[in-house]
């Protein structure tokens, strides 16, 4: 069967630390485990109208948008994406009487033009996407580890997704293979939801620091990086700049 483009939203989730865990879990209780995992994941995104298209070990592909049709697939897509980590939480105490280790997911999310249709050999073939715009969603993905966030996603998601989300701008990095840079964005929640305690503050030092960096002002830079961290001192993204900004750390982008 023939391909086609089409604009569609990729989602790539992946399990953190699924290796570790593999290491020491017997091989019946982790398949067990996995087919659990997978059955929660796999709810929002039906429910969203998403196609799962592929598992690769730990990790789940979905298209909203292909192979069916489906208006605001990047909105869909993002509500799917808060939807699995809500689950997942939820489903954290009974695992954790098992002897599981808390299990957390990063997302990324991008919208684009990709070619999608029935994808392999002749003996073979599922239903899939290729193309830049679907390897640009996997290395968002994989970035959720530096930025020390749950949800990644693009510009070009945003665009599509309007005004359904709370979000923090993060920037743009560099992507290999890509001439122009691209804006990231945390997905933080539904703009429709209360905001939790302390997020309005804690986006309002944001907003100084990227004035900061946009300024150049090293010691700006620092106090609002320190504003930021003593309302969460866990932030993902405060604490990668703090590193950068000490030299702990090399480098920007992918």
């Amino acid at each position: 069967a023939g391909g086609e483009m089409r604009e569609v939203t990729v989602s790539f989730a992946d399990l953190r630390g699924f290796t570790a865990l593999a290491e020491r879990t017997e091989p019946p209780k982790l398949l067990a485990l996995m087919r659990e995992y997978f059955d929660l994941m796999d709810v929002p995104i039906h429910e969203h109208r998403g196609t799962v298209v592929e598992y690769v070990g730990d990790e789940v592909m979905s298209l909203f948008g292909a192979p069916d049709d489906v208006p605001g697939h990047a909105e869909a897509a993002g509500r799917a994406a808060l939807d699995m980590t809500r689950l997942l939480a939820a489903q954290h105490p009974k695992w954790a009487a098992q002897g599981f280790p808390r299990l957390e997911i990063g997302v990324g999310l991008h919208t684009g033009n990709m070619m999608v249709g029935f994808i392999g050999s002749s003996l073979r073939q599922k239903y899939g996407a290729l193309g830049d715009n679907v390897n640009l969603g996997s290395r968002l993905q994989g970035l959720t580890r530096e930025f020390g966030v749950t949800l990644l996603a693009s510009g070009a998601w945003l665009e599509q997704a309007g005004g359904y989300f709370r979000v923090r701008p993060l920037g743009d990095i560099q992507v290999k293979g890509r001439t122009a840079r691209v804006d990231l964005y945390e997905v933080r929640g539904l703009a429709a939801e209360p905001s939790p305690a302390g997020e309005e503050a804690l986006l309002a030092a944001w907003e100084d620091v990227l004035a900061a960096q946009r300024e150049g002002t090293p010691a700006r830079l620092r106090a609002a990086l320190d504003r930021c961290l003593a309302i969460a001192p866990l932030d993902g993204p405060a604490l990668r700049l703090s590193m950068l900004s000490r030299g702990d750390k090399a480098g920007h982008g992918t």
